[in-house]
């Protein structure tokens, strides 16, 4: 079963996450997907801020009852996850992204996307109950701050193309499904 919500802004697309899993029976075989217009706290790796004020990004978080993944998997699980998304916007929409190690997702020289799991461990046991991936993409941005145009890109910048989101949602849930 996958559980999917949109919202027009939220405070982090895995924060909503977490207080959504908190009513979940890790037992259960199921995927929550949650996606958001904007985020007011959106996060990457080490508590930095992901700058998505702009409706152009997709701000997209899958969590998931693990049926392979241990506690182990999980430090190697940014980069399999990267690999494969980028192995999917590469062959889905002919662009040139990379991964750079651990978490993100590069094109022409910039930061196009993140990627930040996360782990909720209810039971006395160390196997992860959940498993929560966010992933943050430009994708239609036309701008950003000061601070970050050096550093930063959207798929529309680079290729201007305005991109749906909605597939890439779809194309991530599904490399996630066939991954956990």
């Amino acid at each position: 079963m996958i559980e999917t919500h949109h919202f027009k802004s939220v405070d982090s697309t895995n924060e909503e996450a977490k207080r959504r899993l908190k009513d979940m029976d890790p037992n259960e075989d199921f995927m929550l997907v949650i996606t958001a217009e904007t985020q007011t706290k959106g996060k990457g790796q080490k508590n930095r801020v992901w700058h998505s004020e702009s409706e152009g990004g997709l701000y997209y978080t899958c969590a998931f009852t693990p049926k392979t993944i241990t506690l182990k998997d999980l430090e190697t699980l940014s980069v399999t996850v990267g690999k494969q998304i980028v192995a999917t916007l590469n062959k889905a929409h002919s662009l040139e992204v990379s991964l750079e190690w651990p978490n993100d997702i590069i094109l022409a020289d910039k930061k196009c996307g993140g990627i930040l799991i996360e782990s909720i461990s209810r039971s006395n046991h160390q196997e992860p109950d959940f498993v929560i991936v966010g992933i943050g993409l430009n994708v239609n941005q036309t701008s950003f701050p000061d601070h970050l145009k050096a550093v930063a890109i959207s798929l529309r910048q680079k290729n201007q193309k305005v991109y749906n989101k909605d597939t890439f949602r779809d194309l991530f849930t599904q490399e996630l499904q066939a991954c956990r």
